[in-house]
C-alpha cells in the first residue's frame, strides 16, 4: 500500500460508531433470557451492538497499522533526503578536488615544460642533443655535417605552450595555427614534416594527415617564430591533438644543420601545448603508417 488515509477519517468513523452503540445500548433491552444459547440470547438489538463493537475494534486497529505505515514512508522519506544531500555534497567536494588537481597539474606540467626547454638549449650550446625516444644524449657537433670551427649560438626549434591554437571552427572543420620560434639563434632551410594524429573524447585516437610544415625558403630570426597551420575536418569532439614534428633546418648561413624529432600535445579545454613523454611519443608514432615516416 503506497498511500495513507488520514488519522481524522478513523476519528470520525470510531466517534459515529461510538455513538450508534451508545444510541442502541440505551434504548431497548439487549439479550432475551427465553433462550440458552448465547447467540439466540442476543436480540435484535444486541446483535447490531456486537457488530458495531467489531467494526469499531477493525477501526482501531486499520488506525493503528495506518499510522505505522505512514511513520515508516516518513522515515524512509526522510533517508533518502539525507542521502541526497550527502550526494550532493560529495559531488561538490569532488569538483572542488578535481579543480584544484587540475591546478596543480597544470602547475607542474608548465613547470617541467619550461624545464625540459631551459636544459635542451643549454645541451644544445654545448653541441649535446636530448634523444627523448631513447632516453639519451648525443654528441651532435661531430657529424660531418656540423662545422663548429667558429663561435656562434645553435638555433633551437620548438613550438612554445601557447604555439598551438584553435583559430577557426565551423561545425565539423577546423582550422589550428602552430607558431614555431627559433631560440638563442636564426635558422633556415627548414626540411619538416608535421603528423597529426586526434584524440577524442571517448579516448580513441587516429592519424590524420601529414604535411610540410615549413616553406624551404623561410627563415628566422634569433627568438623570432613563424605561424603556419592545417585544416581538418571531424565529427567527434576533439579532446587532444598530437603534433609529431620531424626533419632538419640549419643555421641563418646553412654552415650548421639540426635534426628535430618531438612530439607535442595540444589539450583543447585548457589550449595549452606541452611537450609528450617518451612513452607517449612510441604510442603516438605507431599509429603513423611507416610509409609516411620514410624521408
Amino acid at each position: 500500500m503506497n498511500f495513507s488515509i488520514p488519522n481524522i477519517i478513523f476519528v470520525i468513523l470510531i466517534a459515529i460508531a461510538s455513538s450508534y452503540l451508545t444510541f442502541l445500548t440505551t434504548k431497548g433491552g439487549l439479550t432475551d433470557n427465553r433462550y440458552s444459547s448465547p447467540l439466540k440470547m442476543l436480540t435484535k438489538r444486541g446483535k447490531i451492538v456486537l457488530l458495531i463493537l467489531v467494526i469499531i475494534a477493525l477501526l482501531l486497529t486499520s488506525q493503528e497499522w495506518n499510522g505505522q505505515l505512514k511513520n515508516s514512508r516518513d522515515a524512509k522519506k526522510a533517508v533518502e533526503e539525507i542521502n541526497k544531500k550527502d550526494s550532493l555534497l560529495k559531488k561538490e567536494r569532488n569538483q572542488r578536488d578535481s579543480f584544484i588537481t587540475q591546478g596543480i597539474k597544470h602547475g607542474v606540467d608548465s613547470s617541467s615544460k619550461k624545464l625540459f626547454e631551459d636544459i635542451s638549449k643549454a645541451f644544445k650550446s654545448q653541441g649535446l642533443k636530448i634523444d627523448t625516444l631513447k632516453n639519451t644524449i648525443k654528441i651532435i657537433r661531430d657529424s660531418a655535417r656540423v662545422i663548429n670551427n667558429y663561435s656562434q649560438n645553435d638555433p633551437f626549434l620548438s613550438i612554445d605552450s601557447n604555439g598551438i591554437k584553435l583559430t577557426e571552427r565551423n561545425g565539423s572543420n577546423y582550422h589550428h595555427s602552430v607558431n614555431f620560434t627559433s631560440h638563442d639563434a636564426g635558422s633556415d632551410n627548414y626540411k619538416i614534416k608535421m603528423y597529426v594524429v586526434f584524440q577524442y573524447s571517448d579516448g580513441t585516437r587516429k592519424y590524420v594527415s601529414q604535411t610540410s610544415l615549413l616553406n624551404y625558403r623561410d627563415k628566422m630570426p634569433k627568438d623570432g617564430g613563424i605561424s603556419t597551420g592545417f585544416n581538418s575536418y571531424s565529427s567527434k569532439e576533439i579532446a587532444n591533438i598530437f603534433i609529431y614534428i620531424k626533419g632538419e633546418y640549419t643555421t641563418l648561413d646553412g654552415r650548421k644543420s639540426y635534426n628535430i624529432d618531438a612530439l607535442y600535445m595540444y589539450l583543447s579545454k585548457t589550449n595549452l601545448t606541452k611537450m609528450a613523454s617518451r612513452t607517449l611519443k612510441e604510442t603516438i608514432i605507431k599509429l603513423i603508417p611507416v610509409e609516411e615516416l620514410s624521408p
